[in-house]
């Protein structure tokens, strides 16, 4: 007797060794705020190759491009499995928020990968009220903070001195 379930039929999108899916595309993007909050977006293929464009409140406006490392880009993939992207909600916004700051920047988020895509828009201002952050996953803002860490954004983002 043949049984399924929904589980069964969701295999994984990650790859169970350390190879690097062609059509992996990651994104990251920062929106504005009431203030000088960086905007920009960031784009990461399968060869590592990075493309990063500059719209305000960054050290380098308008596109830069550059390449990680395969290791980088495995370190990528680790990061959004371990996250359990694929998990998370499309979208956390105010709703559900006991104290919402209305000033705060969107960071957006996507990944394609072994033919699934999946993208999420997390906005910023939401708290407990005492700066304590609600309402979505820590995982998901520490992803956001290591996609930038492993691409290194803030060399176009953060004034030379």
């Amino acid at each position: 007797m043949f049984t399924s379930s929904c589980a069964a039929l969701q295999t994984s999108p990650f790859p169970g060794d350390s190879s690097v899916p062609s059509d992996l595309s990651i994104t990251l993007a920062r929106t504005a705020c009431h203030g000088k909050c960086p905007i920009y977006k960031l784009s990461i293929k399968a060869d590592g190759s990075i493309v990063f464009d500059g719209e305000r409140f960054t050290q380098t406006g308008g596109r830069a491009e550059d390449k990680i490392s395969a290791e980088k880009v495995k370190q990528l993939i680790a990061e959004f499995k371990n996250a359990d992207y694929f998990s998370f909600k499309n979208s956390y916004a105010l709703d559900n928020c006991p104290q919402a700051a209305t000033d705060m920047s969107t960071v957006k988020t996507s990944i394609q990968i072994n033919n699934r895509e999946k993208a999420i828009s997390h906005y910023l201002g939401c708290s407990e009220g005492n700066g304590k952050p609600l309402g979505f996953p820590q995982a998901l803002t520490d992803l956001e903070n290591k996609i930038d860490e492993i691409a290194e954004t803030k060399r176009w983002i953060e004034e030379r001195k």
